[in-house]
C-alpha cells in the first residue's frame, strides 16, 4: 500500500531524503514548506529518512479523517524523543492512561476556575510593562519578555507557585528552551534514534541528559513543597462557582487524585507538571510574540484594538479587566486567531494510524507515522484568499460560516484538542490590555525579515523585535 503513496522529490536508494533533511533547522523549515506546496505531491506524500517512513499532509479533508475520531490517538514516532522529559504526560500518553489524565485535568480549566486567574494574568502584564519601561533601547526583542510573563501565568495558576522567585526557577526555564532544541535537532538524524547511543555516546545527548536531571530535580522539589501539609478536597465543590478556594491549581488536582483516589503517582505528577509548564508558557509566548509584531506592522488594526479597549475599560483604560471584559474583546480575539493562522505556535502535530485510514487520496496503512503540517494548512489559498495578509476580519462569524472546520487547527482538533486554549487566549488578552494601555507599537521586524524554524514550537531564529513608544495620555 505504501508504494501507491507519492514519495517526496529527492528520494534516494536506501537513505531516502536523509541528505536533504540533515541540515539546519532554518533550511529544514523551508524544505518542508516546499514539499507541502509542491502541486504534484498534494494532498499527501511520503518522506523517508533511512528506513523510517513519514506520511505528510496539509489537506483538511485528510486531516479530518485522521484526527476527528477517537481511534488515532497515539502520537507519531517523533514524540518518542520527549519520553525522558515529559514521560507519559498528556501530550505524549495514549489509550486508557490518556483518557484518565484528560478527565482529571479538565477540571483545572473550567470557566469558574479560569475567571479567578485573571488577577494573576494582570499581574504578569504589569511586570512585563515595567520591564519594557526600564529598557531604553528603541528595538526590544519581545520573545524573552513575553516568555517570562507567560511563565509567571502558568506557574502562579496551574502550579500554585511563582517559579521565577524560587531558587532554580530561571535555570529551569532556560533548560526547557535547550531541551526543545535538542529534541528537534535529533528528529532528522536516524542514527541518533537509539536512546542508549544518543544519551551516552553523543555530546548533545549527554548535555540533554544533564538538563533533564536538573529539570526533574527542580520539579520534584516543587511538588514536594506543594504536597507538604496538603489536604484533600471535593473537586465538584471546588469548581462550583462561588464555592471553595479562589484559585485551584492544577497541581492541587493531581495531588488530590494521588492521595484520595490513588489515580496517579509521583512520576505521573512530574510528567504532567513538565508538560504543562512547557505547553502553558512556550506556546502562549510564541503567539504573543508574533502578534505584537503583526500589530506593530498594522497600525490601523492596532488603533482599532485600542478603541475597543477604551470602549470596554473606559477612555483611560484605568479599570483592571475582568473575565467578562476579556470575553467581550471580540476584535482582539480575531487578531489572536489571525496571528495563530499565520504563525501557529505548534506548526505540526503527529499521529500513528491505529488502523487503515481510507482517504480521498488512497489508504493510509495501519502503523504509519503521520505528520500534519498546520503551518501549510493555514496558508492554503483554497481556504484563505491572499493567505500571507494579516486580516482579522477572516474570523467574523459570517466569514467563518462555510469554511472547512479542519482548515484552521491552531489548537489541534478532535478528542486531542488543546485543553488549555481558553486559558491561553485569556492570558494573551490580559497582557495585551496592559501593553496597549502604556505603549504604541511600531515595527522593527516584519514578516519578511523573520527567519523561522519549527522546533516543538514555531520561533524566529533572531527573536522578534518591536519598538514600544510610550502612550501619551492627553487628558492628564
Amino acid at each position: 500500500m505504501c508504494s501507491k503513496l507519492k514519495i517526496a522529490d529527492g528520494d534516494l536508494f536506501i537513505i531516502g531524503h536523509l541528505l536533504e533533511v540533515t541540515c539546519s533547522l532554518e533550511q529544514m523549515f523551508l524544505l518542508l514548506r516546499r514539499w507541502s506546496r509542491t502541486e504534484h505531491m498534494k494532498p499527501m506524500f511520503i518522506g523517508r529518512i533511512g528506513p523510517y517512513l513519514f506520511l505528510n499532509t496539509a489537506d483538511p479533508d485528510i486531516i479530518e479523517d485522521i484526527i476527528s475520531a477517537s481511534k488515532h490517538l497515539e502520537k507519531s514516532t517523533l514524540y518518542r524523543f520527549l519520553d525522558l522529559w515529559l514521560g507519559k504526560g498528556l501530550l505524549t500518553s495514549t489509550g486508557t492512561l490518556w483518557h484518565t489524565r484528560r478527565k482529571i485535568l479538565t477540571s483545572a480549566f473550567h470557566f469558574s476556575i479560569l475567571q479567578n486567574f485573571i488577577s494573576i494574568f494582570n499581574e504578569g502584564g504589569d511586570k512585563l510593562v515595567e520591564t519594557i519601561k526600564q529598557d531604553s533601547k528603541d528595538s526590544v526583542d519581545v520573545v524573552p519578555l513575553v516568555s517570562d510573563a507567560t511563565l509567571h501565568g502558568i506557574n502562579s495558576t496551574s502550579m500554585g507557585a511563582k517559579m521565577e522567585s524560587i531558587e532554580g526557577g530561571i535555570k529551569y526555564k532556560n533548560n526547557v528552551g535547550k531541551i526543545t532544541y535538542y529534541s528537534a535537532w535529533r528528529c532528522v538524524r536516524p542514527w541518533l534514534f537509539n536512546d542508549i547511543f544518543y544519551y551516552y555516546f553523543t555530546s548533545n545527548g549527554r548535555k540533554e541528559r544533564q538538563l533533564l536531571r536538573s529539570s526533574h530535580a527542580f520539579i520534584d522539589d516543587l511538588i514536594k513543597r506543594r504536597a507538604a501539609g496538603f489536604q484533600v478536597f471535593d473537586v465538584d465543590n471546588e469548581i462550583s462557582f462561588g464555592q471553595g478556594r479562589k484559585k485551584l491549581a492544577m497541581l492541587d488536582l493531581l495531588l488530590n487524585e494521588k492521595i484520595k483516589n490513588n489515580a496517579i503517582d509521583n512520576q505521573g505528577i512530574r510528567d504532567e507538571v513538565n508538560t504543562f509548564v512547557f505547553e502553558g508558557h512556550d506556546t502562549t509566548a510564541s503567539n504573543l510574540s508574533f502578534m505584537l509584531m503583526l500589530l506593530a506592522c498594522h497600525r490601523d488594526i492596532q488603533d482599532q484594538v485600542y478603541e475597543e479597549l477604551q470602549h470596554i475599560l473606559g477612555p483611560e483604560l484605568s479599570r483592571e479587566p475582568t473575565y467578562a471584559d476579556l470575553q467581550e474583546m471580540n476584535l482582539m480575539e480575531r487578531c489572536i486567531k489571525e496571528s495563530l493562522r499565520l504563525y501557529p505556535s505548534v506548526p505540526f502535530i503527529g499521529r500513528i494510524a491505529s488502523e487503515d485510514i481510507v482517504t480521498k487520496a488512497g489508504i493510509i496503512p495501519k502503523g504509519l507515522s503521520i505528520n500534519i503540517h498546520i503551518y501549510d494548512v493555514h496558508r492554503d489559498p483554497q481556504y484563505w484568499p491572499d493567505p500571507e495578509t494579516f486580516d482579522p476580519s477572516r474570523f467574523l462569524p459570517e466569514n467563518c460560516r462555510n469554511r472547512h472546520p479542519y482548515s484552521y487547527i491552531p489548537f489541534s482538533a478532535g478528542p486531542r484538542n488543546c485543553i488549555g486554549q481558553r486559558f491561553a487566549i485569556l492570558e494573551i488578552k490580559s497582557i495585551l490590555c496592559k501593553i496597549f494601555k502604556n505603549f504604541i507599537l511600531e515595527p522593527i521586524d516584519t514578516p519578511e525579515s523573520l527567519v523561522l524554524v519549527q522546533e516543538l514550537t514555531l520561533r524566529s531564529v533572531n527573536g522578534i523585535k518591536v519598538k514600544f513608544v510610550p502612550r501619551i495620555n492627553k487628558n492628564k
